[in-house]
């Protein structure tokens, strides 16, 4: 699995980073909405966001998020974040597996 990820290209949203050592990785700069959208527009691989609940929201309300594959686990540790926080807008999402 490490080697998977290492070998992967990888866009990171940050607030705080300026400078990337992990391999393949990219900064994005500036507006988070702008340079999505513009990934999106590439041809090549789908995104995926891993283990980030704010850029989610993020994108959500920019409408960017095509498809959420959501990974459940058997653990609750105190209230968490919401995927979906209130002022999210509703949208038609249809289940296409389970």
């Amino acid at each position: 699995m490490a080697q998977t990820l290492n070998a992967a290209k990888k866009h990171v949203a940050s607030r705080t980073l300026k400078k990337l050592h992990w391999n393949n990785s990219t900064l994005l700069r500036g507006d988070v909405i702008a340079a999505v959208a513009a990934l999106k527009s590439e041809v090549g691989q789908n995104l995926q966001i891993i283990g980030s609940g704010n850029l989610i929201q993020t994108l959500q309300a920019a409408s960017l998020i095509d498809e959420y594959n959501v990974w459940t686990f058997p653990v609750v540790l105190g209230r968490g974040k919401r995927l979906f926080e209130a002022g999210a807008k509703p949208g038609a999402l249809r289940l296409v597996d389970s």
